[in-house]
């Protein structure tokens, strides 16, 4: 059994809150977080879009950048990227040769372990900045024991109920827990949860401010379809800057915006901020590919709210789309289903075939009826539910294949659309 296997094998032991674990194992390696600057980045939707914009911001200023985000599509070593490059299957399989004794010895968890093998990596690459998506909260999650320079907290909603609360205001204080004293702090969240924030901001000494609608700045956007997103980010007496990002959505000029307010927090000229923008790729969130010639949208909505957010650019875009669709057992599928009875033209419904998360196709088509979408199949192989939406494509039912649920299915998928190989690994995390 390889490494990367052993590791993988580890996710079925769960997730444990707690900082102990982690800062254990960094002492045991050195510290290698003191090596580099950090930016933490919490949220419930769009931080690994956010991550990928700054990192290229940054790197578009000549830094060298680390990016750690999760999950991974298709390879492992995507959720470890140096200056846009990530870690091939043998540089990750002998870094976590090389961290594993460790973590077993401080008893360190999956999560844990992969966390701190990025910041092992970045410390030997000698990156200047590394770009550190929390993963689950932000209080206990293991990118917390670093210390950073920088934090952005992006939109914030239910989801992990179990693990972080049943309130936006309780979900809000988990991921506060990255702010810091006298540490820079952006946030695009409103509402309740804003509120929520702001209170421990000014708790811990947090200097936050606020993308929103008079805040202390704010977009104006122009929708450019399919090719992204143009918009002004507006700023309380400096001249409006434009940028423009290829992600599509007017979600992803959020995103963008809040990753060019942090980098001009970190000294990015605005020229590197505009081309990093543009040089931004964030692969499975209403990504383009193709599938047998007929055209797919991938995107990772496994959420209500991300779900809400696909439903309403798909309407903007004008589409007619035929899902293909995959949730996770532990998911609010009811309320994620219903968001787009009023966009589907019908669904076919299957599952992950390497998550053990993915919730059984019967019970899932059970929860498409019930949310008054319109069942076209129901399939055990991913792909199978790929050729019969084709079909329906090519009859000319919908003009457009959606793939969303479960980033575990949308990387699945990808891996058939670009001919990559999918690694055998089990996908709990």
């Amino acid at each position: 059994m390889t490494a990367t296997e052993r590791l993988f094998a580890m996710q079925r032991f769960g997730m444990e809150p707690g900082l102990e674990r982690i800062r254990a194992l960094l002492e045991r390696l050195g510290h290698p977080q003191l090596a580099f600057d950090s930016v933490l980045i919490a949220g419930t939707n769009g931080k690994g879009s956010t991550a990928a914009h700054l990192a290229a911001m940054l790197q578009a200023a000549g830094r060298r950048t680390g990016r750690f985000t999760s999950p991974h599509l298709v390879q492992p070593g995507e959720r470890i990227v140096k200056d846009g490059r990530p870690l091939d299957e043998a540089a990750f399989d002998a870094l976590a040769e090389r961290l594993l004794p460790h973590a077993e010895a401080v008893g360190a968890t999956f999560f844990e372990v992969v966390t701190a093998m990025a910041v092992q990596h970045f410390a030997d690459a000698h990156v200047d900045v590394a770009v550190m998506e929390v993963g689950l909260g932000g209080r206990f999650d293991a990118t917390n024991a670093l210390e950073p320079v920088a934090t952005v907290v992006t939109s914030i909603a239910l989801d992990h109920r179990a693990i972080l609360g049943d309130t936006v205001q309780a979900i809000a204080r988990e991921k506060a827990g990255i702010l810091r004293s006298g540490v820079p702090a952006w946030t695009s969240a409103q509402g309740d949860a804003l509120a929520t924030l702001r209170s421990e901001a000014d708790r811990v000494g947090a200097p936050l401010r606020t993308l929103t609608r008079d805040g202390d700045a704010e977009i104006e956007v122009r929708d450019r379809g399919l090719r992204g997103s143009e918009f002004l980010l507006k700023r309380d007496g400096r001249p409006d800057l434009p940028l423009a990002t290829p992600l599509i959505g007017r979600h992803q000029a959020d995103n963008a915006a809040l990753a060019a307010l942090t980098a001009l927090d970190l000294g990015v000229p605005t020229d590197d901020v505009a081309e990093g923008a543009l040089r931004t790729q964030w692969p499975g969130r209403l990504e383009p590919v193709a599938w047998q010639g007929e055209r797919v949208l991938l995107d990772g909505a496994h959420n209500p709210a991300a779900a809400q957010v696909l439903a309403a650019t798909l309407v903007k875009l004008g589409l007619r789309p035929m899902f293909v669709v995959s949730v996770s057992a532990d998911k609010d599928v009811s309320d994620l289903l219903a968001a787009w009875q009023d966009v589907a033209v019908g669904v076919h419904v299957t599952r992950a075939r390497h998550s053990p998360r993915a919730m059984p196709i019967d019970a899932l088509a059970g929860h498409a009826r019930e949310a008054r979408l319109q069942v076209r199949g129901v399939h055990d192989d991913p792909m199978d539910a790929m050729t019969a939406a084709w079909r329906d494509v090519q009859d000319g039912e919908a003009d457009v294949i959606v793939v969303a649920g479960s980033l575990f299915l949308v990387g699945e998928v990808r891996a058939a659309c670009m001919s990559e190989r999918m690694p055998p690994l089990e996908r709990w995390q």
